[in-house]
């Protein structure tokens, strides 16, 4: 588990929710949307998608994140992370 930090698309508010997450490699995290129909924190990335924070080891990780919806209706948050400059 994560919490995902992000501005609203339309209201500019900062929104916090906790989310189940999975790293693919050193740059990417994934986040399946479980019952995307009943949430709607992740249409604020869909199109371009959007800037937002993940908390990762404790510390706050920046980021971009695109949602895309699968052939059955499922829906992953893929999150680019931004280099951190440890070499």
């Amino acid at each position: 588990m994560t919490v995902v930090r992000y501005a609203g698309r339309r209201s500019g508010r900062v929104i916090s929710t906790p989310v189940g997450y999975r790293r693919r490699g050193a740059g990417v995290v994934e986040i399946p949307v479980g019952l995307p129909g009943r949430k709607t924190w992740w249409r604020n990335f869909t199109g371009e998608g959007a800037a937002l924070t993940l908390l990762l080891d404790g510390s706050p990780r920046e980021g971009h994140a695109v949602a895309t919806r699968g052939a059955r209706g499922t829906v992953l948050v893929t999150v680019a992370l931004a280099p951190t400059g440890d070499a």
